[in-house]
């Protein structure tokens, strides 16, 4: 038996950073994928050093303080409502775009981790993302080369995983999803 049969991930496509996690069939139960950074979380931020050129996680987001204009972070706010999340040397980049550069790096991290190819995803929103804004993270997972098999609400995927280790049936549950970019509550 392998460890990733399901062959299908969940992604949390964050604000401020970007996990993937996998069903580990071997020790059945939900683990993340640890990144080429050697951690699970992946900062969500892209430094472009030109049009063509960028680089995504911790060095991205450390580029921010030295070249702001060069470097996106907190786009996923604008998911859904603006075409233009950065423009570089002339280039305009939306917030589909630039999600699609991180969850390409995350996967490819989580490719060789898993060593398989990832080609299913769920990516989980925050609950407020509306038709619009869940419409461009599909976009941004297509552009990944992802099959997004679905859009879950970040606090619904949290209920699911309590669920899966307690049987919740007929009791309430309050969920608090505290973000990067949001305070979720279901």
């Amino acid at each position: 038996m392998a460890r990733f049969e399901s062959k299908i991930v969940g992604i949390d496509l964050g604000t401020t950073n970007t996990v993937i996690g996998y069903y580990d069939e071997i020790g059945e139960r939900g683990e993340c994928c640890v990144n080429e950074e050697g951690t699970n979380l992946l900062p969500s931020a892209v430094y472009f050093e030109d049009s063509e050129t960028y680089t995504v996680g911790t060095i991205a987001r450390e580029g921010a303080l030295l070249h702001p204009d060069n470097t996106a972070v907190y786009f996923k706010r604008k998911m859904g409502i603006t075409k233009e999340a950065i423009t570089v040397d002339g280039k305009v980049f939306s917030p589909q775009q630039v999600s699609a550069l991180v969850l390409k790096e995350a996967v490819e991290s989580a490719e060789s981790e898993l060593e398989e190819k990832i080609v299913d995803a769920v990516i989980t929103v925050p609950a407020y993302f509306d038709s619009d804004a869940r419409q461009a993270t599909i976009e941004a997972g297509q552009m990944a080369g992802l099959n997004v098999r679905d859009i879950l609400d970040e606090p619904v995927a949290a209920l699911y995983h309590c669920d899966s280790l307690n049987d919740l049936k007929g009791k309430v549950v309050l969920i608090f999803d505290l973000g990067g970019g949001t305070l979720d509550l279901v």
